[in-house]
């Protein structure tokens, strides 16, 4: 059914396109690289957005949100549960299945939206220490496919158009659908001070831009807000495909995506980012108190 509603929907149009791992155990996971495992299992299997609750939710001033707009950000939980999720969105949540997809959607294309007025700004949550604030998130990205690794001789290639854009084939249409994935960034506080520690980030491969290729992950080794080590990987966080080097300035650069397609950002403004989040969510769980804003421990 979804790809005869693709065929159509490219005879239509024309189609063209713009741009698991098992949970470890728990235990000393007191560090980004040996947490992401039990990150990931959540993420491979998700309870559904519509049998969640929201716990607490407040409005946030533009000075207050990370995204430097002023939102509401709700907890949400499981039935008899702490949080699971922080969500940010424009208007308070009514129906947490109606505000956001914690699985892949289709339209035809990969999406993680469930209407237009759904939001991409919520992520998986994880008070590791117990101390009650949030000291990892996994914040979405979107929904998207992903390469895999090896890539075989055989995967479709789009074709580059002469304004840029891309000329997409069933084939390739029909992958993007079979490999998608929800993305998510993971950021980790490991000292648990309240400032970001590590990130992970997605990478798009440059010969097909649709597709993620692999993950980067970047630690600030002394916890100082300083990115110092960084390496890309695929599947497990311990297996390095290339090591990371920082350029001529001594700085780290992560891979992002604009509008305009693909680019670099400094790896420290991406952890600052993290510290921001880490800082609205913690203020807004401390606001709820122990009760309502109560968040999971692994």
């Amino acid at each position: 059914m979804m790809r005869n509603r693709l065929r159509r929907a490219v005879a239509a149009n024309g189609a063209a396109l713009a741009v698991w791992m098992a949970a470890a155990p728990v235990g000393a996971q007191t560090s980004l690289v040996a947490f992401y495992p039990t990150a990931q299992a959540t993420i491979a299997k998700p309870p559904a957005a519509d049998s969640m609750r929201v716990t607490c939710s407040e409005r946030l001033t533009a000075e207050q949100s990370p995204m430097r707009a002023a939102v509401w950000v709700s907890l949400l939980a499981p039935p008899s549960q702490p949080a699971w999720i922080v969500a940010l969105t424009v208007q308070p949540i009514k129906k947490p299945g109606d505000a956001l997809s914690t699985t892949p959607r289709y339209g035809p294309l990969p999406t993680a939206k469930v209407f237009q007025s759904s939001t991409l700004d919520w992520g998986w949550i994880w008070d590791r220490n117990g101390d009650g604030r949030v000291d990892y998130v996994a914040f979405l990205q979107n929904a998207h496919p992903v390469l895999p690794n090896p890539v075989p001789d055989t995967f479709p290639v789009p074709t580059r158009k002469p304004d840029g854009g891309y000329t997409m084939t069933m084939p390739l249409l029909h992958a993007m659908i079979d490999r998608a994935q929800m993305v998510f960034r993971h950021y980790a506080d490991d000292d648990f001070n309240g400032t970001a520690d590590g990130v992970v980030v997605e990478e798009f491969d440059a010969q097909r831009p649709m597709f993620v290729r692999d993950w980067i992950a970047a630690l600030s080794s002394k916890r100082d807000g300083a990115i110092d080590e960084a390496w890309a990987f695929y599947g497990a966080i311990t297996d390095t495909l290339r090591a990371i080097a920082p350029g001529a300035d001594g700085q780290f650069s992560l891979p992002a995506i604009t509008e305009t397609g693909m680019t670099t950002e400094p790896a420290n403004a991406r952890l600052a980012y993290g510290t921001r989040l880490l800082g609205a969510v913690n203020g807004m769980i401390e606001r709820c108190g122990p009760q309502r804003g109560a968040v999971r421990r692994p």
